[in-house]
């Protein structure tokens, strides 16, 4: 019941409403802590484009902290994705599609070995074998690919098939996403690659963490 498009569908048809226009200058300088109204965020220039990142640090802090609640409540996504965000009429990021959620209590899967989720998302562990290691933390690191799209304009790892994206994921380190736009902050680009380390360590501690992160 929410007014508004998915995040996918607005990067495909007008990305302009929620990341600043590529440049091939780096921005200097590193996020505020506040940025401007909700709203659409076409822009051109240094100032207002370090502006509109500001706004995207801001949207998706709000999915984070929307993850730490879900995650407080003992519950894990388990597939977030720019496809299950939408963008509201209210301009704000909304988490939908709790279908492959688990309660943290819970034994394991429903089907033995089954694999869950979109593979361009998906963390390392949901990938390997060891399902018991799946925490709050795989839904960190599917927030950090859903960033990390937002501001390469690609994702981190593609393939032909399943088979060679799940293989990457596991195995390559994903390309700094200021060598596709080197107008991207550093600071957004040190959040997104720690909530992407192959290591669940060595992430952000949990989505209440990277939403500090992302609003600092």
């Amino acid at each position: 019941l929410i007014d508004g498009q998915s995040l996918d569908r607005v990067l495909r048809e007008d990305p302009s409403r929620i990341v600043p226009t590529p440049t091939e200058a780096p921005v200097p300088g590193t996020l505020a802590e506040h940025g401007p109204p909700a709203g659409d965020l076409g822009m051109t220039g240094s100032g207002t484009r370090r502006a509109g990142y500001q706004r995207l640090a801001l949207l998706l802090a709000a999915v984070a902290e929307g993850l730490e609640h879900a995650h407080s409540q003992g519950v894990i996504h388990r597939d977030i994705k720019p496809q299950n965000l939408l963008l509201g009429a209210d301009g704000q990021l909304h988490i939908t599609d709790f279908g492959l959620a688990r309660l943290l209590n819970e034994p394991g899967l429903t089907v033995s070995g089954e694999m869950l989720g979109t593979p361009a998302y998906m963390s390392p562990e949901q990938i390997s074998a060891s399902r018991g290691k799946i925490d709050h933390r795989t839904d960190v690191y599917s927030l950090g690919v859903t960033l990390y799209e937002l501001l390469a304009r690609r994702r981190p790892f593609d393939g032909a098939t399943r088979q060679q994206i799940t293989a990457r994921i596991c195995t390559d380190e994903p390309r700094p996403p200021r060598r596709a736009n080197p107008a991207v902050p550093i600071d957004l680009e040190t959040i997104c690659l720690r909530a992407m380390e192959k290591d669940p360590r060595r992430r952000s501690p949990g989505a209440g963490a990277m939403a500090d992160d992302l609003r600092r």
